[in-house]
């Protein structure tokens, strides 16, 4: 069974309601690394460049890399 994915808003809460610590920064859509070298700054911990893939018969999936493995 498919579900609707959440809304910012709802996953927050979610979070919240589960105990876990988040901090939420937003920004305007980047499609390079090095576009999201220049609007991250200083902010702590890992960053990666994810795709969201989706096939001819509609399945859906995710292609994620870290900034150390996209430079090698």
């Amino acid at each position: 069974m498919a579900s609707t994915p959440l809304t910012p808003e709802e996953l927050f809460a979610r979070l919240d309601a589960l105990g876990i610590a988040y901090k939420t920064y937003t920004h305007p859509p980047v499609f390079t690394v090095a576009e999201a070298v220049a609007l991250r700054g200083e902010l702590p911990g890992g960053h990666c460049k994810s795709l969201f893939l989706k096939d001819k018969k509609a399945g859906l999936g995710s292609l994620s890399r870290s900034r150390s493995a996209a430079s090698t």
